[in-house]
């Protein structure tokens, strides 16, 4: 893919109507700009990237302004600027961490899971240096195992916080075996290899993804979890995205509209949106407190990009991997 600067605009800006309750429920993500604003950064891709640019449809009143919605998502971008576009073998980016858990009998066992304590009541197997892998997205490569050693200490270094003031029984690891898991990816679900801890008083084993990290891309560790999916069009020029809808206005209120943006690297894209005052005002009078629900409502909107979306990754204002599926 050739070189792509950094390019911010407002191109088409279609609202979708339709939206399945699936992804309403499951986007919290791609970079939003509420009322005041909300994504952005410098950044990405190149040693001189292009600076920042909105289309003729007008930015916000301060473009690149710090805490504007276009600085957020620069900012996003920039956390991607190494991302290697061009290796041969794509890194594999994981959503939502590499441990999978059924759950456990009781609630101690559960915190001691969250708390890191785990006790090996069994001896750790040996890995092969490699084993061949189906990609996220499409084909086949051989890529280096990392020992059951290394996932163990994955496990104890979880300390989710075990805050109730509780000192839970260890939970006693019977038995670890190399197998696949399913794991969340930029590029939607994989199969992918992983060490298989059986633990007592667990309903399932626990899953940790056993790919070396020279197989992986790491997500910034400022980027918060967050679940989004993303629809590709035909082409690769057109991404889908459930985001907030404008909420409705009391009578006599502004009539805010929320118009979606796309800023875009060498490494990555982000999408996110821009308010506006229409200039309008909600009909009638306010005679009463107005009610607000304080539902989060979507709307899916239909964005262009400059350029096909390839290898690049989508990311969410903090810099977290989003989730594209391909119609």
């Amino acid at each position: 893919m050739g070189h792509i600067g950094e390019v911010d605009s407002g191109r088409t800006t279609r609202p979708r109507s339709g939206l399945r309750l699936s992804e309403v429920c499951t986007v919290v993500g791609v970079v939003v700009a509420l009322a005041t604003a909300c994504a952005g950064a410098p950044g990405a891709g190149s040693g001189n990237p292009e600076p920042a640019r909105e289309a003729a449809t007008g930015g916000p009143a301060a473009p690149g302004a710090p805490g504007s919605a276009q600085a957020r998502a620069r900012a996003a971008l920039a956390r991607w600027r190494g991302f290697p576009v061009d290796r041969p073998v794509r890194p594999i980016v994981v959503v939502n961490g590499s441990v999978r858990e059924a759950g456990y009998v009781d609630n101690e066992a559960k915190l001691a899971s969250l708390a890191g304590w785990f006790q090996l009541a069994t001896a750790l197997p040996d890995a092969p240096a490699s084993t061949e892998v189906s990609l996220p997205g499409g084909g086949h490569a051989v890529l280096p195992l990392s020992p059951a050693g290394s996932a163990l200490a994955v496990l104890r270094q979880r300390h989710q916080g075990d805050e109730s003031g509780t000192n839970p029984e260890p939970l006693r690891i019977v038995a670890v075996a190399l197998g696949t898991a399913e794991f969340a990816t930029d590029r939607g679900p994989a199969s992918l290899p992983a060490w298989r801890f059986t633990v007592e008083r667990g309903l399932a084993p626990l899953d940790v993804l056993a790919l070396a990290p020279s197989a992986l891309w790491p997500v910034p560790a400022e980027a918060a979890a967050g679940p989004g999916t993303a629809r590709l069009g035909a082409g690769g020029r057109s991404l889908v995205v459930p985001l907030p809808a404008p909420r409705e206005p009391c009578p006599g209120e502004a009539v805010v509209q929320y118009e979606p943006r796309v800023a875009e690297s060498r490494a990555a894209v982000a999408v996110y949106l821009d308010a506006r005052d229409t200039g309008s005002r909600a009909p009638g009078r306010r005679s009463a407190p107005c009610i607000d629900d304080l539902v989060l409502r979507f709307r899916s909107y239909e964005v262009a990009l400059a350029a096909p979306l390839g290898r690049r990754v989508l990311v969410d204002e903090s810099g977290a991997p989003v989730p594209v599926t391909v119609d």
